[in-house]
């Protein structure tokens, strides 16, 4: 694959990329080389102005860098997405026009496009040439300024390569969109809403359910697809959870609406929320936390607008053959937090998060003192102030009888806080995330791969720089979706590749999914077709 042409780009470099900028003749393979324009046609002039500058260009020159951001360079794209946006950041005020060019190692086709914006999104025609061209050794863009005024020139330059895997993604994405700060989202559930994505249309993700009176959060498929569970403040329960067999329209009613308080009636704890619930592969188990303390401070920061972690908590299942709730052993010692479970594939083990109890912090919990922290104090000291750190552990689950827990090594023991964990669609891998601090929410928070049994941890390259969390696996085994703050406050989805070793790909920015002044949450891949679920309706409150 081509390598990036970073800092100054030389001319030579540049001519090479452009040659054959005007539209050429169809080629044996019945594919020309096509010059696409957007919706404001570019003059005659200024084809002609263009076209002069790209053969009068003087290879000893070098040009101010262009900064593609989109896509990331060596980004690997499933073959079933739909055309990505091309952006890039051009400060030079004399840019008036940008050419974008695509060729590949292994065709001597090539696209060509004129922009009047900082951003191309290619058709869907052209995508596919891409795609097909792509597919066998790879694509390089590049865009070039151009000045088509009186002392016309070029302005600067850049370029990138990707690749296009032929792996696809296979599978729709149900995710949560919320306004920011997380303390107006409280007082305005209503706006909160659910879409399920299909990552090959070119049309807007439909909402499958919006405009509750009431907060609803974590969402989650069985593995084979049949069963759908959410969690639901319902009727002033904030342990409620719906479960429903999925279909095209689910109607909630009463009777698919189950409630972790019952797990243990006779709990001192005034209120069980059931945090983190996963429903079993064959979706006749649900696993949550109860009996929490959780640990929570409202910030102002839109990024980072709570500080939230479990100081106390234990596992319990619900079993949906003979509605009985009861306490995982293994999972359930009330000298340690045990939290955000999930389930190896074949349904025989529980891994999660686990963590002394520290009874200062489950104190500040219990008296409620944490009312009074200054929400603009840092996120930092924040951290500093209250520490907790969770290991990785595995416990069998045993037909809801649980049994010896035990560490998974190389997530557990290594000073750091380990949460999150996903099992991978083959039981081979576990993709967890780590950080200083905490469990939620944290900036430094990066995924790492551990061979599910334990072993050398691996941090993926398709960190980010700010904040890495909420993955959900392909059901294939073959992307990871993951949550980052990298752009900015609100949460934005990206996806990988990870082939049969657990190693990862330069990530995709799924931008189609990008709405404005909203943060995408709980990213969940389904194993359904996308027309599967059309709407959710929960009308009694």
């Amino acid at each position: 694959m081509k390598r990036a042409i970073t800092g100054t780009v030389m001319v030579a470099c540049v001519c090479i990329l452009l040659a054959g900028f005007i539209a050429a003749p169809s080629h044996g393979s019945g594919v020309p080389n096509e010059t696409y324009l957007n919706k404001n046609p570019v003059s005659q002039a200024d084809r002609k102005i263009i076209e002069d500058l790209l053969a009068g260009m003087d290879e000893s020159r070098t040009y101010p860098l262009i900064e593609i951001t989109d896509p990331l360079n060596g980004a690997l794209f499933p073959i079933d997405i739909a055309a990505p946006e091309i952006a890039w950041n051009d400060n030079n005020p004399d840019s008036v026009l940008w050419l974008v060019r695509i060729t590949f190692e292994e065709t001597t086709q090539a696209l060509n496009y004129i922009a009047a914006e900082q951003s191309w999104t290619p058709h869907r025609e052209a995508w596919e040439i891409i795609k097909k061209g792509a597919s066998t050794g790879g694509a390089s863009i590049a865009v070039l300024g151009l000045d088509t005024r009186k002392d016309a020139g070029i302005t600067g330059s850049g370029s990138l390569s990707i690749a296009i895997s032929p792996d696809p993604v296979d599978a729709p994405l149900l995710y949560m969109q919320m306004p920011l700060p997380f303390a107006f989202t409280q007082e305005h559930p209503e706006m909160l809403r659910w879409s399920l994505a299909d990552l090959s249309s070119y049309e807007k993700p439909p909402v499958v359910l919006e405009k509750m009176p009431v907060c609803g959060n974590c969402h989650s498929f069985s593995r084979n697809g049949k069963v759908l569970g959410m969690d639901i403040d319902y009727r002033g329960d904030k342990g409620g959870y719906f479960l429903s067999n999925v279909k095209k329209r689910i109607d909630v009613a009463p009777s698919d609406i189950i409630s972790w308080g019952n797990c243990k009636p006779s709990s001192k704890t005034p209120v069980t929320f059931g945090f983190f619930p996963k429903i079993s592969p064959d979706g006749s188990w649900v696993i949550a936390t109860v009996e929490e303390k959780s640990f929570f401070i409202r910030r102002n920061e839109p990024a980072f607008s709570q500080f939230f972690f479990l100081a106390g908590g234990e596992l319990a299942s619900y079993s949906r053959a003979d509605g009985r709730f009861q306490p995982l052993s293994g999972a359930d010692d009330p000298a340690f937090v045990q939290t955000a479970p999930d389930w190896s594939p074949d349904g025989r083990y529980v891994v999660f998060s686990r963590a002394p109890v520290d009874e200062k912090l489950v104190a500040l919990v219990e008296n409620r003192s944490l009312f009074n922290v200054d929400p603009d104090t840092p996120l930092s000291e924040l951290n500093n102030r209250y520490r907790i750190r969770y290991d990785l552990y595995r416990v069998p689950f045993n037909n809801g009888a649980g049994g010896v827990p035990e560490p998974v090594a190389g997530a557990s023991a290594n000073g750091m806080s380990n949460y999150f964990a996903r099992y991978s669609p083959n039981g081979k891998w576990i993709v967890y995330c780590q950080s200083e601090n905490g469990l939620a929410l944290q900036p430094d928070s990066r995924l790492y791969i551990i061979p599910a049994e334990g072993g050398k941890a691996r941090k993926l390259k398709a960190n980010r720089g700010v904040m890495n969390s909420w993955h959900s696996w392909s059901p294939n085994g073959k992307w990871l979706v993951f949550s980052s703050k990298d752009r900015g406050p609100f949460t934005a989805f990206y996806l990988c590749h990870i082939d049969e070793a657990g190693n990862d790909s330069v990530p995709v920015l799924l931008t189609r999914l990008n709405e404005r002044d909203l943060s995408n949450m709980v990213p969940e891949f389904g194993n359904i077709a996308p027309e599967a679920l059309k709407e959710i309706r929960i009308t009694e409150f």
